[in-house]
């Protein structure tokens, strides 16, 4: 609800900045643009977690965002800039690791599918799983790893509309 006082509300703002639309209602419904846009350099230390969300909605953004101060998301599950990096390549991103964080130069003309490695971690699979609904060919490797925080992921992104299968 919008009257949360989860921290991480604070994402639906950086969705805000990235052209979607926000309705701040009893519920939040967020309603995304044709295109998202890049959101130039931008402080994510209060939302780590969405960090990583917000750098594989950039891949989809024509033009740079430059996401910094987020140097805690390399002591978490894994290295997650590095990993980010890693995976952002492997989809046709153009992407710079920095010690606290990522240049990523969106195109989505270059994304193409690619096999995921999730490094056993929860949110690099369900991020990438998401990228999947926009991009042919994304297969997650480890996919059973969101059970740690999140068991239904796969059955809830299907129930959307997302074409998910286990091979």
């Amino acid at each position: 609800p919008a009257s949360s006082a989860q921290g991480d509300l604070g994402f639906v703002d950086v969705l805000e900045q990235m052209g979607c639309t926000v309705s701040r209602g009893a519920e939040l419904t967020v309603t995304g643009p044709s295109q998202l846009q890049p959101l130039g350099e931008i402080d994510l230390n209060p939302l780590p977690d969405g960090a990583m969300t917000v750098a594989v909605l950039a891949a989809f953004c024509p033009g740079v965002t430059r996401i910094r101060n987020v140097w805690n998301l390399r002591v978490k599950e894994t290295d997650r800039i590095q990993a980010l990096a890693n995976e952002l390549r492997k989809i046709g991103t153009v992407v710079e690791e920095l010690p606290d964080g990522l240049h990523i130069e969106g195109d989505p003309a270059r994304l193409h599918g690619a096999e995921i490695a999730t490094y056993d971690d929860h949110r690099i699979a369900m991020c990438f799983g998401m990228a999947g609904a926009r991009i042919p060919g994304i297969r997650i490797q480890e996919p059973a790893c969101v059970a740690k925080t999140y068991p239904g992921f796969w059955d809830d992104l299907q129930a959307v509309g997302v074409q998910v299968r286990s091979v």
